[in-house]
């Protein structure tokens, strides 16, 4: 029973670090364990999010918003296979780094385009009430 938990152990922190803790010595480090465990989380997290926008986006018909979460979403899987592989981590931070920006990018176009869709209907709006204006002071 004791090899089971043992292997169970080994295998989740396998999982959360990526890999990276394959010896004993390194498990005592917990710098080095936060450091990778925060990591995929917030990688998995992330990419969570991504796909889950991504289909929301699909069902409302913007499909320019989807593209852009099928990119996120694939640099996230990216940054996911690289901190599994035998690279510094910095390029994985630096990957994921990139995906926030994007992210904030993404909110920021959604804010801009949104604020001159209002302004375009405010303004067909006012043209049409200045038209009932006039159609209700030639009566």
């Amino acid at each position: 029973m004791r090899e089971v938990i043992k292997m169970l152990k080994k295998l989740l922190i396998n999982i959360l670090t990526s890999g990276r803790y394959s010896h004993n010595k390194e498990i005592h480090s917990s710098d080095y364990f936060i450091r990778y465990t925060l990591m995929n989380f917030i990688l998995l997290i992330s990419l969570l999010v991504f796909v889950y926008y991504g289909f929301d986006s699909i069902n409302e018909r913007i499909f320019w918003q989807t593209g852009l979460y099928a990119v996120m979403s694939t640099i996230a899987v990216i940054s996911i296979v690289l901190a599994r592989k035998n690279i510094p981590h910095e390029i994985s931070y630096a990957v994921q780094i990139m995906i926030n920006y994007l992210v904030v990018l993404l909110i920021t176009l959604i804010i801009e385009y949104t604020k001159i869709l209002k302004d375009k209907i405010i303004s067909r709006q006012k043209q049409e009430l200045e038209k009932l204006r006039e159609t209700v002071r030639g009566c």
